[in-house]
């Protein structure tokens, strides 16, 4: 996966984060977390800078009582890591959430519960349950990040209709997105995709 930064480069760059984001960050046991939160907020600020925002952005920051950070009510942003990338999308006038992971075998017998019963039958119908199972998991990880309460939302309530998920009065717009062999992700928008940026770091 991603390779440890020396404790001098990994100090350099988080000198870049106002305190209370320094202080979030350092509360990760592993380092892969820090690290990988780190370069999240990075890719944010530098995000952020290009559409016209002062490099203290992050100091901004605020969150909702599940929370889920947040610049303002026109700019939205979400991030998302999985094995070689870090991946960050802002978004301007429309809500936005994100999320890629790495394919990998996973014992799916666990996660039939967070499946709809449609879902479930076609990930085991399908040839390939390992791609299929990723595919709606993203999709229900982004839903749920963008709306903003997490996994306070049960999956299983998410149900997947063509490139739409409905969900409590909001229709989610779905889109994949193209990392290459190996991995899967998907992107949502409480209106159909624009104005959207994506900001990618890979260790690759």
């Amino acid at each position: 996966m991603e390779m440890q930064l020396a404790d001098d480069i990994y100090r350099k760059y988080l000198d870049f984060l106002p305190p209370s984001l320094k202080e979030r960050n350092l509360k990760f046991v592993r380092w892969e977390d820090r690290q990988t939160n780190l370069f999240g907020k990075i890719l944010l600020m530098e995000g952020l800078q290009q559409l016209g925002f002062e490099r203290s952005v992050l100091d901004d920051l605020r969150y909702n009582s599940y929370g889920r950070p947040f610049l303002n009510a026109h700019i939205d942003f979400n991030i998302s890591h999985s094995g070689y990338y870090v991946l960050c999308a802002i978004s301007s006038g429309q809500r936005v959430g994100v999320d890629v992971e790495m394919l990998r075998p996973v014992n799916l017998t666990y996660f039939e519960s967070v499946m709809t019963a449609a879902e479930w039958a076609l990930i085991k119908n399908s040839g390939n349950d390992t791609q299929l199972f990723f595919k709606y998991w993203t999709i229900k990880e982004s839903v749920v990040k963008a709306d903003g309460r997490g996994l306070n939302i049960p999956l299983q309530h998410i149900a997947v209709h063509n490139n739409e998920v409905c969900y409590d009065g909001v229709t989610w717009y779905l889109s994949e997105l193209d990392l290459g062999p190996g991995y899967c992700g998907h992107v949502v928008t409480d209106r159909p995709a624009d104005n959207i940026t994506f900001h990618l770091k890979s260790y690759a």
